[in-house]
């Protein structure tokens, strides 16, 4: 039996997704907020995957050519993924670029 769990996603939260190419091989981490994650599957809705994780690398979102196919908290997938996602897909909105975080790194002297 495959026991999955229920995940709380909140928009300020940090997570990085990856963007997979046809041979199984995926880009370094993207960071990003959660609130971002419509706008970095639309970004990339063209790319056979896309995965985004949490810090501890717990898969949150999987998404197969632009399709939904798994998130771990369905309440943040209707009202903030899909609200967002879909008046992209059917261009009824123009949409907002997607950039990604750029995370400071602290180098002990």
């Amino acid at each position: 039996m495959i026991v999955i769990k229920h995940y709380n996603i909140s928009e300020d939260q940090l997570v990085f997704g990856y963007v997979y190419n046809s041979s199984g091989g995926h880009s370094e981490p993207i960071p990003m907020f959660a609130k971002d994650i419509p706008y970095f599957i639309y970004e990339y809705r063209n790319a056979p995957k896309l995965v985004v994780t949490n810090k501890d690398d717990i898969i949150i979102v999987e998404v197969l050519r632009g399709v939904v196919q798994y998130c771990a908290d369905t309440d943040f997938l209707v009202f903030n993924i899909l609200h967002f996602l879909l008046p992209l897909q059917l261009e009824v909105e123009k949409p907002k670029p997607f950039t990604p975080l750029v995370l400071q790194q602290s180098f002990a002297a």
